[in-house]
């Protein structure tokens, strides 16, 4: 999966995402921290501030967002060396 917990993410809405979360987000595009990730989608950190801090989290449905941007750790190459032939 390339999605881990608390790694900020950039997603673009798809437009059944931009019809569905209207009025949500300021753009297409915008940036949040990823809580969780399931079949159903990806659970999203709003950064809404509020008086108790209580966390708000939502859903954003995999039909949701067309496009997303995020950083990856390239996976480091095995040092292991395979031999030649069969082994029994």
């Amino acid at each position: 999966m390339l999605f881990r917990r608390g790694q900020t993410v950039r997603f673009r809405l798809s437009p059944d995402g931009e019809t569905a979360l209207k009025g949500l987000f300021d753009n297409s595009s915008f940036q949040v921290k990823v809580e969780e990730v399931d079949d159903l989608g990806v659970w999203i950190l709003l950064d809404k501030k509020s008086p108790e801090d209580v966390r708000t989290i939502m859903l954003l449905k995999w039909d949701y967002f067309s496009t997303v941007v995020l950083e990856v750790e390239p996976e480091m190459p095995s040092t292991e060396k395979l031999g030649i032939g069969f082994k029994l």
